[in-house]
């Protein structure tokens, strides 16, 4: 796990340090080695540089960028290849090895295989591989997007890097605010991809190879991965198994976020099952005891978790500023505040790589809105005939019945755009955004919804929750549930069968084999933070006081009196307006901090 930066000068007229200033903002995702190499290419002046946080092969020799034994071929990586050492066995009748890292595995696969090769990696990843024989730059991100990758280019530089802040420090890159992703943001809580909240600066597009190509770089092709494992499975238990036992290895100790849900506890499970013992256990809590520490606090105790419990209270606002300064763009989830938490708790035992649930719930159909979606496919009929009548009605609705109204009201002609109403926050702000571009119409509307929620939620707002707030405190966070293995096998599956019995059955039924009836029978409750409850202690009101400044820039973008009346309803404790003052208080102090 690492940070990966690329300038291309394409006057040659720069020195060095640009480059050393990436090195340095980014020094927290890789505080065990930095360094860059500077080449002339294609009559361009390149800088290719890598943070390293060393987790396989701790020696100097496996350091970043990493060149090869004829000196044609270098590569800067950010991530896990976890299945290297079986693409290596394929490799070293011809290549010879000196170091036991994914790195070196993944160099001379690329060299060998070409961009087919990529189709094999089972892992997460970023990359840049520079061909001096063909004169080529290549720049991949791993399918799922779990490993994050910026660009920006104009006529004098192209600047790629992990981070959005890494390319602002070089100097090179003017900022300015990209306004037209605020009215996203409010509706869907992150900047719509390729965009992002910063103007000229986009995402590379994960599951899509990049080519340098005429002084620019350009989408050559998606590619898209086959299943890795030489003996396939149909046997969801035997895959998690292997999975798990393939990200447990690892060159440093690793623990494990445990929230005591599903998700995370059946990883525990299967740690353990892997021969693993005394893992390390870190579960969020506050005074109020959730049900999640409890049976977080059980399940270390079945599944032998060395259990850690980091306690929050409302003192937490008082860091809101600071913690938003970590983050690149603003992002309207305060999970990414549990993720940075239980991230320090696990540096400060000296952990490097953490396993996380991330992702289960896109996979197996884990959210509220998943079961709504699949209710309203059932009387499909009955809300088509009647909507009109029930959108009128529905305004009427005691506040006890706040989500059926907001389902009603959620409702379009359009199926698909249901769910995307689904996923969004309440319209209560301004919002002149364009509506979502509608796929063809897929007989499996729920295996379009899930993979919708595969492709932007979970990509733009969880993965990159993961990714940057972990790493903030150089980090690694494993996510086995977006194993390629496990992809194929959901792929395979009708979204009918993956919802038959309930959100993640085909999960609960395994941890059930594993004696975790009780977990599986649990509400879910979701990691949070109980934001909305603490905007009426101190620290919160501080944070309010913010959004009823009228000269906030926020309020050149929303209405300062439409504001005021959120934030009066959810004072009177008429409509619980959590997710949209996380919203836009998040926005607000970002707006403060950049512009």
């Amino acid at each position: 796990m690492c940070g990966v930066h690329l300038i291309i000068d394409k006057r040659n007229k720069i020195n060095a340090q640009p480059i050393e200033n990436m090195l340095f903002n980014s020094r927290h995702r890789g505080p065990d080695a930095a360094s860059f190499l500077e080449i002339n290419f294609q009559n361009n002046k390149i800088f290719i540089g890598n943070n390293r946080l060393k987790i396989n092969d701790l020696s100097d020799n496996a350091n970043m960028p990493f060149v090869s034994a004829d000196e044609n071929f270098i590569i800067s990586f950010n991530g896990e290849i976890y299945n290297h050492q079986i693409l290596r066995k394929q490799l070293e009748n011809k290549y010879i090895f000196k170091t036991t890292s994914d790195t070196e595995t993944l160099l001379y696969w690329l060299i060998e295989k070409g961009e087919e090769g990529i189709k094999e990696l089972n892992g997460m990843f970023s990359f840049f591989f520079i061909d001096k024989i063909k004169k080529n730059i290549w720049v991949a991100r791993d399918k799922m997007g779990m490993k994050p990758l910026y660009l920006f280019q104009d006529n004098d530089f192209i600047i790629l890097s992990s981070e959005i802040k890494s390319i602002l420090a070089t100097g090179l890159v003017e900022k300015k605010l990209n306004s037209s992703q605020i009215p996203q943001y409010l509706n869907y809580r992150f900047a719509k991809s390729p965009q992002t909240f910063f103007q000229n600066i986009i995402n590379v597009e994960n599951g899509i190879l990049y080519e340098w190509k005429n002084q620019d770089f350009y989408k050559k092709n998606n590619f898209t991965t086959s299943v890795i494992d030489s003996e396939k499975s149909t046997n969801l238990d035997e895959i998690l198994y292997k999975t798990v036992q393939n990200y447990i290895h690892s060159d440093v100790n690793m623990g494990l976020f445990l929230s005591g849900g599903v998700d995370s506890t059946l990883l525990l499970a299967l740690m353990q099952q892997s021969g693993c013992k005394s893992i390390p256990c870190f579960t969020i809590s506050n005074n109020n005891l959730t049900k999640d520490v409890q049976y977080a606090r059980l399940a270390a105790k079945q599944y032998g978790g060395e259990y850690n419990e980091i306690n929050v209270d409302t003192n937490l606002l008082n860091n809101f500023q600071n913690f938003i300064e970590k983050v690149d763009q603003p992002l309207a989830d305060s999970g990414g505040w549990l993720t940075y938490l239980l991230a320090e708790g696990a540096k400060e035992q000296r952990l490097k790589v953490m396993l996380s649930g991330a992702g289960a719930d896109e996979m197996f159909g884990g959210y509220k809105r998943h079961e709504a979606f699949k209710k309203y496919l059932i009387y499909h009929h009955f809300f088509k005939t009647n909507i009109k009548v029930l959108k009128k009605i529905s305004i009427f609705f005691p506040k006890q019945l706040r989500l059926v109204q907001k389902f009603i009201q959620q409702i379009d002609p359009n199926d698909q755009q249901t769910f995307i109403n689904f996923t969004s926050l309440l319209p209560v702000f301004e919002k002149n955004i364009e509506i979502n571009n509608i796929e063809s119409l897929e007989d499996d509307l729920i295996k379009w919804a899930l993979k919708y929620d595969q492709d932007n939620y979970l990509v733009f707002d969880i993965l990159k929750i993961t990714d940057q707030l972990a790493m903030q405190s150089s980090v690694e966070v494993r996510l086995p549930f977006l194993d390629q293995n496990i992809i194929n096998y959901t792929q395979n599956l009708n979204g009918n069968y993956i919802l038959k019995h309930g959100k993640k059955w085909l999960l609960k039924k395994v941890l059930t084999n594993k004696g975790g009836d009780i977990f599986t029978k649990r509400k879910k409750e979701g990691l949070g933070i109980p934001f909305g409850n603490w905007l009426f202690e101190k620290p919160g009101k501080e944070i309010l006081s913010t959004l009823q400044n009228p000269a906030s820039k926020v309020f050149e973008f929303v209405s300062f009196h439409n504001i005021q009346n959120i934030i009066k309803a959810h004072q009177l404790k008429k409509i619980d307006y959590t997710s949209e003052i996380y919203a836009i208080a998040t926005l607000a102090i970002w707006l403060e901090i950049h512009f």
